[in-house]
């Protein structure tokens, strides 16, 4: 960015309607400190009511960009959000609408993280959402997560995953493996309703893989053993595990340093040795934590899986399905991969 706009400039730009792409090309290139100065401006034009910034997403002035463009955009737009006033229904509307523009690019998520900011500044407007999903509001519904992450009240995401059997469970799951939980005696509570909930319907694929997820990610933020209760539980999870719990279970293998145990790791690999060669994702994931596990001291436990998938009977696997397993196994000692190869 040459210099900066001044406000007047910036609403010039606005009406004119060129603000998407300077939000583009200039304001999110531009050094922190600069940035800083557009952002506070832009959030002034806004909350004097002299801009209306979430226009630019309701028109589709932001989606409209090209790819490269849109994401450059959005990482300025998404800095701004947690800064405007606006109400709960245009923030999650449009949240929901850049979200469904980025499709599956990894960036994709940064207004979920902007909107759980803008909950965060301002409690109350996170506990109105969480109000409004109990009356079984759809947008709300899709936005708890981030309400519950906001106020990070545990006891409340209890209530939640207790109370509702739909996609409100799930949500409150979701939130329950991304809260901070220092206590120890929370943790194992929360452990405890996971199993609760997976008796309640053993063969509900989504909220067992939500669990699944969640659990790995609670038992991450301590450097203790799991718990026998704790192993008994993915266990239990993993135990004719559906399409995307298996998902899960191959993705948190590499993701959450708790797997990290070796007993959490057999029961993960011999839950994962029917692969369908059709589920690509699911083999990536694979792939990444047969990876992890040849670089972080697990190399039998990476090899014995990999023998076993590629010596059943009809499979339809072939060891270059599994990339970074193969380039990590090849730059072991000769000796090493000689014994591999003839395994």
């Amino acid at each position: 960015m040459d210099s900066i706009p001044t406000p007047e400039e910036l609403v010039t730009l606005f009406n004119n309607g060129t603000i998407s792409n300077e939000m583009a090309n200039s304001f999110s290139h531009s050094d922190d400190k600069d940035m800083q100065i557009v952002l506070e401006q832009c959030a002034a034009l806004h909350n004097n009511k002299t801009l209306d910034f979430l226009q630019l997403v309701e028109n589709n002035s932001i989606q409209e960009l090209t790819d490269f463009e849109f994401f450059s955009a959005t990482q300025f737009f998404c800095q701004l959000l947690p800064e405007i006033e606006t109400t709960s229904e245009r923030m999650m509307t449009c949240v929901e609408s850049l979200v469904h523009r980025g499709g599956e690019d990894m960036m994709a998520n940064q207004p979920n993280a902007a909107f759980r900011h803008w909950c965060a500044k301002t409690p109350q407007r996170a506990h109105d959402i969480i109000a409004a999903s109990r009356s079984d509001n759809a947008l709300a519904n899709r936005h708890l997560t981030f309400a519950l992450e906001a106020i990070g009240d545990i006891a409340e995401v209890h209530q939640i995953a207790r109370e509702y059997t739909d996609i409100r469970r799930v949500h409150a799951i979701t939130a329950l493996g991304r809260i901070p939980d220092n206590d120890s005696a929370s943790r194992t509570e929360t452990l405890s309703l996971f199993l609760e909930i997976h008796m309640d319907d053993v063969s509900d694929d989504t909220v067992n893989g939500n669990i699944l997820k969640s659990t790995a990610a609670i038992l991450s933020q301590s450097d203790d053993k799991p718990s026998t209760e704790a192993i008994a539980l993915i266990r239990k999870l993993v135990q004719n595990a559906g399409d995307f719990t298996l998902f899960q279970a191959a993705h948190v293998i590499w993701a959450y340093d708790s797997i990290k145990h070796i007993e959490l790791i057999d029961i993960l690999l011999e839950a994962l040795i029917h692969l369908n060669p059709e589920h690509k994702a699911t083999i990536n994931e694979v792939d990444h934590s047969l990876h992890s596990l040849m670089k972080n001291g697990h190399e039998q436990s990476a090899i014995e899986y990999v023998t076993k998938v590629l010596t059943q009977q009809d499979t339809q696997l072939k060891l270059n399905d599994f990339d970074r397993f193969t380039h990590k196994l090849v730059a072991t000692s000769p000796e090493y991969l000689s014994r591999v190869v003839i395994k």
